[in-house]
């Protein structure tokens, strides 16, 4: 009889990194064992306004969920409330760090110490397995104390076959595209560590100052996307969410929401730039730099660990990888002006073909031995 074995994670409004590495994790482990994604639907339990009815109907769905997740063998969660309800009612329990969200930039202090000082060592004692995406996401009091054992390093599931075949995939986009003339690329979740309203007013600087003619498109949706549109109205930037409209000759942004192939746009990119303050294991840096483009993006830890780690590895000719510092300050904002510039009126023609040799250490294929020996081993 196989092993039922459970991927848990948070069903966001929109489809993310995480969602990404449930589903590849499905592919990697269904051979073996019985495999059921359980999404936490967190927005689809407020079914009233007031805090403590909302809270009751919260209450009593985490308490089925973890009667549901009893009847698991394993269950592998994804970032820290999935975790925390699968701690109390499996036996086995994998926790994947994947994200930034470890970091809680945005947060208050209170929820701060609440994760860093309740959560985090709850989770942590009760887990069988920690697995960070990236090794930054360990807090150094973890690695240094007797819970290091249960430390596994898997860096990253993108699968290299999918985003192959999306990279060669053909459609009339590409006309679209060139209509539009030259333009750099944003592709991310719309979210405020992401930087995205910090770009746009360096975009603004960009157009005024350096290049009117070049665009932005923005892949992606989000809770600030409609801050990102007043920003453009505020700045007085034109803007749209059609490459198609009329008007286009004089829009400089365009929002495009989410795409489930955004290689077609990085591709035909003169740049890609990836402005977030923090980051886990992005997987849009990595299809940016298997799309073979210049890439701008923030020097936060989990990019500059993807930028190390394909450094070891990388081709003569390559595209350049410009890490800045946020865009926080003036002198940043200088900085990143001025890599913009050098991109775009660079000579440099890079070849339109996928760098998935690259990137290969953060795929499925070459992780998925690892995650079969570790699930084998805690199910023994």
């Amino acid at each position: 009889m196989r092993h039922k074995v459970c991927i848990l994670y948070i069903n966001w409004k929109n489809p993310g990194g995480v969602e990404k590495y449930a589903n590849t994790l499905k592919k990697i482990l269904s051979n073996k064992y019985d495999i059921n994604l359980i999404k936490i639907e967190i927005h689809n339990i407020n079914k009233s306004n007031l805090f403590l009815i909302n809270w009751f109907y919260k209450i009593k769905y985490f308490i089925k969920l973890q009667e549901k997740l009893k009847t698991y063998n394993l269950v592998i969660s994804f970032s820290q409330l999935p975790a925390l309800v699968s701690v109390f009612s499996s036996k086995k329990h994998i926790f994947f760090m994947s994200g930034s969200s470890f970091n809680y930039r945005e947060s208050n202090i209170i929820s701060k110490f609440y994760w860093a000082y309740f959560l985090q060592p709850i989770i942590f004692l009760k887990t069988s397995a920690i697995v960070p995406a990236a090794p930054h996401l360990i807090p150094k009091q973890i690695k240094r104390s007797y819970l290091a054992k249960k430390i596994y390093y898997i860096n990253g599931l993108i699968d290299l076959k999918e985003l192959i075949n999306k990279f060669s995939s053909e459609s009339n986009l590409n006309l679209k595209l060139k209509k539009i003339g030259k333009y750099i690329c944003l592709s991310s979740a719309i979210l405020k560590h992401k930087g995205i309203i910090e770009f746009i007013n360096i975009f603004n600087s960009y157009i005024k100052f350096y290049n009117p003619k070049i665009k932005l498109i923005i892949l992606g949706n989000g809770p600030i996307l409609n801050d990102c549109k007043l920003i453009c109205n505020k700045l007085s930037i034109s803007w749209s969410t059609n490459l198609q409209d009329r008007k286009n000759k004089n829009t400089s942004i365009f929002f495009l929401g989410y795409k489930k192939n955004p290689l077609e746009y990085i591709k035909n990119s003169k740049a890609f730039v990836f402005p977030s303050f923090d980051e886990g294991l992005s997987n849009q840096l990595l299809e940016a730099i298997l799309c073979n483009v210049p890439i701008i993006a923030t020097n936060c830890p989990g990019n500059k660990f993807i930028v190390d780690t394909i450094k070891k590895i990388d081709s003569k000719n390559k595209p350049p990888i410009k890490l800045l510092p946020p865009l926080s300050s003036e002198s940043s904002h200088k900085k990143w002006l001025q890599v913009i510039d050098n991109f775009i009126n660079g000579n440099i023609i890079f070849k339109n073909k996928p760098r998935y040799k690259i990137i290969y250490k953060f795929s499925l294929e070459e992780n998925s031995k690892k995650w079969i020996n570790l699930t084998e081993g805690l199910l023994k």
